[in-house]
């Protein structure tokens, strides 16, 4: 169960506005959930979940104009769903949740005019099943569809998606697949692999530009595959390697455009040791050190994949 409360700090964010003054934002948050599962009968479950958020953003966008906002943005959200137990190892379900999502991210439709963004509002639909093939391995499928109201895109004007500004949308649609396949061959062993495909797709807007093409950013196909051992005994136990591959085809630069960043593929490890309570990591990002774009925030802002990285890590369980 998520935990009942969520109060982050005030975020304090610094950005360059389309005049290339400085503006800035502080946002607080707030969320409360309950979350429960009920048995009805037989293999028959319920589960139900509701969440209500709060949130608070002050903005000034320091210009000649010197502009000025706060805004707040509350609401609940909720999901509920069968899940029944066919046999012990196969299990269906469906369910139906809505989204509430306060943005705190002023936008303009003009170039001129900044005002606070409308919160993101949805609902989605989802039928999925998990069956455990046997004690080692299980599969998982998942089909759904989500609904959103008011998702900010960069802006349809190339010039001013150049400076930064963005735009609400009407309605986007996002349909898709998911499959999970986890599998442990031998004690220690674990291997998981992961494919998705999305179609994302705004369905209804003023902005005719925006209709009918695929979200920026949001490739159709993409997966992983990730495999880790920990070795179980003799002068080596307490050792651990894994490795990994996620690859993902090409994606559009922003939601209008014919522009798109490459396909690409990176290479991840893993090397750790276990002791007594003590965990100590180190996390290799980008293997190979590919280059690679991995995401744009409009039509001349793409950003390239992290390089080739180590990170460094020391837990202690109590």
């Amino acid at each position: 169960m998520t935990s009942p409360t969520n109060i982050p700090r005030p975020q304090v964010t610094w950005a360059s506005n389309i005049e290339g003054n400085q503006s800035y934002y502080y946002n607080n948050k707030a969320a409360f959930y309950l979350n429960d599962v009920v048995d009805i009968i037989g293999g028959l479950k319920i589960s139900a979940g509701l969440s209500y958020t709060i949130a608070q953003d002050y903005f000034h966008y320091n210009t000649s104009n010197d502009i000025k906002y706060s805004n707040s943005q509350n609401g609940v959200a909720f999901r509920v769903g069968p899940i029944y137990y066919l046999t012990p190892d196969w299990t269906v379900y469906s369910s139906y949740a809505t989204t509430f999502v306060p943005q705190n991210y002023p936008h303009s439709e003009d170039g001129v005019t900044v005002y606070p963004a409308k919160p993101l509002q949805g609902n989605q639909i989802e039928v999925g099943t998990k069956y455990a093939v046997t004690n080692q391995a299980s599969i998982t499928a998942a089909l759904y569809q989500l609904t959103e109201t008011n998702v900010l895109v960069t802006s349809s004007d190339p010039i001013l998606a150049a400076q930064g500004v963005m735009e609400q949308i009407g309605e986007a649609r996002s349909r898709g697949l998911e499959l999970d396949f986890a599998y442990r061959p031998l004690p220690g062993w674990d291997i998981t692999a992961s494919y998705a495909y999305t179609s994302a797709k705004v369905i209804s807007d003023t902005n005719i530009a925006n209709l009918n093409h695929q979200f920026a950013n949001v490739p159709y196909n993409a997966g992983s595959i990730w495999s880790t051992y920990e070795f179980q005994d003799g002068f080596l136990k307490g050792f651990g390697v894994g490795a990994g591959l996620h690859a993902q085809s090409s994606s559009p630069i922003a939601t209008n455009s014919i522009y798109r960043l490459p396909a690409w593929a990176e290479v991840n490890a893993l090397l750790y040791y276990k002791y007594d309570g003590w965990r100590f990591s180190a996390n290799i990002t980008n293997l190979f050190n590919t280059r690679y774009y991995q995401s744009s925030t409009g039509f001349n802002n793409v950003f390239v994949g992290q390089p080739l990285t180590v990170a460094f890590r020391i837990q202690k369980q109590f």
